[in-house]
C-alpha cells in the first residue's frame, strides 16, 4: 500500500471539521496565543535597548537621522503588537510554555486522530509526559539532523543541499506518530519513522508540500490581507486564529498517511539490511 495523498487531505479536513477536531483547535490557538505573546515581548525587550541608544545619541555618531529612527520605531510597533509590559524572564517563561503545551496537543491529537471511533478519551491523554519530553527532544533532534544535512549538501553542491534536507525531512517524517501511537522513545521513534517512510519517501514529500500549501500559504494571505484592512494587532490575532485549525489539519493529514503506512505487511529479512525501494 502506497501513501493515498488526496485521501490522506480528505481525511485531515473531515476530521479537523470534527467535534474533537474543533476542540484542539481551540487548544491550539489558545497555546498559539501565548507563544506569540511571549515571543513578541521577547523580541522588544531585546531591541528596545538598541532602540533608546539610537534616540538618545547624535545622529553622527549612530548614522541614523530621526525620520529613520521614527521609522524603525514604527516597525518594531508593527512586528511586536501584542508585546506585554513584562520582564524578560516571565517572556521566556511563556514561550517555554507555550512549546510544551504544543507538544502536549501534538501528542494528543495524533492518539486522537489514530484511533477509532474519534472521540477524546482518558487513554489518549496518557501517558504524556514522557511522549511530551520525547516529541520536545525528537523535534529538535529532526531540525538538527535536517539542518546538518542541508548545510553538509551545500558544501558539496548547492542542490544536494536541499535534496539531504528533504531526504532526512521525509525520513523522520512520522516521528511524532511512532511517539504518541507506539510510545516509543525519540531514538526508536526515528528509527522506526525511518523504516516506515522508506519506500514512500516521493509521495510523503508531495504530501509535505500539500500541508504546507493548504496552511502555511493561507495563513500568510490572511495575515497580510487582515494586517492591511485591520492593523498589525488584528492581524497576528488572525494569524493565531487560523493556526489552530492549520495545525489540527496537518496533524491529522499527516496521521492519516501514517495508518495508511502501518498498516501495509512487509516481507523483510530481520537479520539483513533494509533497502529502500
Amino acid at each position: 500500500m502506497s501513501v493515498g495523498v488526496r485521501a490522506a487531505i480528505r481525511a485531515g479536513a473531515r476530521r479537523t471539521a470534527s467535534r474533537d477536531g474543533l476542540v484542539l483547535a481551540l487548544a491550539f490557538a489558545a497555546v498559539g496565543v501565548v507563544g506569540v505573546v511571549g515571543g513578541q515581548t521577547l523580541l522588544r525587550d531585546a531591541a528596545e535597548p538598541a532602540l533608546e541608544t539610537l534616540r538618545t545619541r547624535p545622529t553622527a555618531e549612530t548614522g541614523f537621522t530621526p525620520s529613520e529612527v521614527r521609522t524603525v520605531a514604527d516597525a518594531l510597533d508593527a512586528t511586536t503588537p501584542l508585546a506585554l509590559g513584562v520582564s524578560a524572564s516571565v517572556a521566556s517563561g511563556l514561550v517555554v510554555l507555550a512549546g510544551v503545551l504544543r507538544e502536549v496537543f501534538r501528542i494528543v491529537a495524533v492518539r486522537t486522530f489514530a484511533a477509532d471511533p474519534t472521540s477524546l478519551t482518558r487513554d489518549r491523554l496518557r501517558p504524556l509526559v514522557l511522549p511530551t519530553l520525547n516529541g520536545v527532544v525528537g523535534g529538535l533532534a529532526v531540525w538538527f539532523l535536517v539542518g546538518l544535512g542541508g548545510v553538509l549538501g551545500i558544501l558539496a553542491v548547492v542542490v544536494g543541499g536541499a535534496v539531504a534536507a528533504l531526504f532526512l525531512a521525509t525520513s523522520f517524517f512520522f516521528l511524532r506518530q511512532e511517539i504518541a501511537v507506539e510510545n516509543r522513545n525519540f531514538v526508536d521513534a526515528l528509527n522506526e519513522s525511518w523504516r516506515v517512510a522508506s519506500g514512500h519517501r516521493l509521495r510523503l514529500l508531495g504530501l509535505g508540500v500539500a500541508v504546507v500549501a493548504l496552511t502555511i500559504v493561507p495563513l500568510v494571505v490572511v495575515r497580510a490581507l487582515f494586517g492591511v484592512l485591520f492593523g498589525p494587532a488584528v492581524a497576528w490575532v488572525a494569524w493565531v486564529c487560523f493556526g489552530g485549525p492549520a495545525a489540527v489539519f496537518g496533524t491529522a493529514t499527516v496521521t492519516h498517511a501514517y495508518t495508511q503506512l502501518r498498516t501495509e505487511p512487509r516481507d523483510l529479512d530481520p537479520g539483513g539490511p533494509w533497502i529502500d525501494r
